[in-house]
């Protein structure tokens, strides 16, 4: 796909869009009396304990997790998310950057490429898949680095994501955007003045630091 210059990338705009939420709270005036019971029996544990006398009825407040229950099909709603991407350089220390595609949670903005860890997936074999899909590009297992990670933490609907960061040492083929992406190689300082998720910059800044 179509390779960019950052003169190209810095002229084009860039649209952000944030939808907030909001949840109303259950209105005690509905049905007073119905509610007053609900609301005791959820704030609270009753028990009962044998005595030599009779038994005895004590209650104690319900714990958060049992006052608001996970719903069935909200258990298995991943809390953090792993990814890994690739640090691909040239002889003359540039980076090669791809940009994502309209929409989600970083819609528009430059990052490293890669992508998701799947079940039962290490996150090198995860990282090797990732770039023959959306680069066509083969890497060498043993030329896997680990540079770093870097956490960006959960906001609305969006899980926590933690991204390993993997300097490439050998591969073999020509970058291609096979998923209609644009993509370019970008030196530090260049690759500094993109717009980039949060953890894509803390990240390139720790490359930066290491490299000058």
């Amino acid at each position: 796909m179509e390779m960019v210059s950052l003169a190209k990338v810095l002229s084009a705009p860039i649209n952000a869009i944030t939808i907030n939420a909001t949840i109303r709270p259950y209105s005690m005036a509905v049905a007073p009396e119905l509610s007053s019971r609900i609301a005791l029996k959820s704030l609270f544990v009753f028990t009962v304990t044998p005595r030599e006398y009779g038994p005895t009825v004590g209650f104690s407040r319900k714990s958060p997790n049992e006052r608001f229950p996970l719903l069935p099909e909200l258990k298995d709603f991943p809390t953090e998310i792993h990814v890994v991407a690739a640090a691909l350089t040239t002889v003359d220390g540039r980076f090669l950057l791809q940009r994502r595609g309209p929409g989600g949670r970083h819609g528009g903005l430059w990052e490293f490429p890669g992508g998701k860890v799947d079940d039962g997936e290490t996150p090198e074999n995860a990282l090797i898949r990732e770039i023959e899909e959306e680069l066509g590009l083969s890497l060498d297992p043993d030329s896997l680095l680990l540079a770093g990670s870097a956490r960006e933490e959960s906001a609305g609907n969006f899980p926590a994501i933690v991204m390993s960061l993997y300097i490439i040492g050998a591969w073999s083929g020509d970058p291609v955007g096979r998923q209609g992406q644009k993509w370019g190689w970008f030196g530090p300082d260049e690759a500094a003045l993109l717009p980039m998720p949060p953890v894509d910059v803390e990240l390139l800044d720790r490359l930066r630091m290491t490299s000058s």
